[in-house]
């Protein structure tokens, strides 16, 4: 068995609450600790990579805040949202602090997502940073160019910095045909024209289907050129932070026989057509000729699957 090597990222965003057509979009790419008038939540998510082999019992992985983190987020009590692991304790400072957080973590790919605490009113002390970095342990190696993030919580939506650039972002695929028997898989290409800022672009997609991002295995997926993506509230799109032209998600189609939760009758559902676009943004602009791209599932191999742009 070799030894994991572990990297470290996030996801940050503040998202808007309304139950109309935009709900879920991004109404920041940073975190902001008072909406007002405006519903919406601020996520942080910390997200793990583990390249090499994970004991089958899971990995304990100590991530670090270095100072009082509790204060930031809210429902600290209850498991966050997670992809590939569990939070399992907090960890402490000589003095009770809570400085760090301890995590079992089961796949390739792991992501905690914590809502941040809304204050009653709007504060003037500016911009506050956390800075949440790997421990050093024996059980994995960690990775020297991803060990750490800072995060910044701004007072109001309206002391976010604008953009500095407005990249233009298009998506594409290279799989038209996708059996779920198979296990076949697609890679998804964000093409970029532009500068993208050092700390990346975050693109929401969006299918408008609840649970659309069910109809793939996301917990094996493989990501070039950005950070392992979070699904949108109603898993029907996802948030994909975006360092590079040409970054990409490789996913395998999920077939839904192999699990034995679900009722075989209920399991092969025969054609059902999907179509992901880009969602308007602050940060990016849309390429109109590759807004979307659009698919048809096949349970068995006698039905084509088509992706087309």
């Amino acid at each position: 068995m070799t030894t994991p090597i572990v990297s470290l990222q996030s996801i940050t965003g503040t998202f808007d609450g309304n139950r109309d057509e935009n709900r879920d979009r991004i109404l920041s790419s940073d975190l902001v600790e008072f909406l007002g008038d405006q519903p919406g939540v601020s996520v942080f998510s910390l997200v793990l990579d583990i390249e090499g082999d994970i004991p089958a019992e899971g990995l304990e992985i100590v991530v670090n805040s270095g100072s009082d983190f509790s204060e930031y987020f809210s429902r600290l009590g209850r498991q966050p949202f997670s992809i590939g692991g569990e939070v399992v304790e907090a960890t402490y400072a000589d003095d009770g602090t809570p400085t760090g957080i301890k995590l079992l973590v089961t796949g390739p790919n792991a992501l905690f997502s914590f809502n941040v605490a809304e204050s009653e009113e709007a504060e003037t002390d500016g911009p506050e940073t956390l800075t949440f970095s790997l421990a050093d342990s024996a059980d994995y190696a960690v990775n020297s160019d991803a060990q750490a993030s800072t995060i910044t919580f701004y007072d109001t939506l309206a002391d976010v910095p604008a953009p500095t650039t407005t990249p233009t972002v298009g998506i594409s695929i290279d799989n038209t045909e996708l059996v779920e028997a198979n296990g076949d898989s697609l890679t998804l290409t964000f093409n970029v024209d532009g500068d993208i800022p050092a700390d990346g672009v975050l693109v929401y997609v969006n299918s408008g289907v609840r649970a659309a991002v069910g109809e793939f295995n996301i917990f094996n997926a493989e990501v070039s050129g950005g950070v392992f993506p979070a699904s949108n509230f109603l898993s029907s799109g996802f948030y994909f932070k975006v360092f590079e032209a040409g970054a990409s998600i490789q996913l395998d189609v999920f077939d839904e026989t192999t699990n034995p939760e679900i009722e075989p009758a209920d399991a092969v559902e025969g054609i059902e057509s999907f179509t992901f676009a880009i969602v308007e943004g602050p940060g990016y602009a849309i390429d109109a000729s590759a807004s979307a791209v659009s698919y048809t599932p096949s349970p068995i191999q006698q039905i084509q699957c088509l992706w087309s742009a």
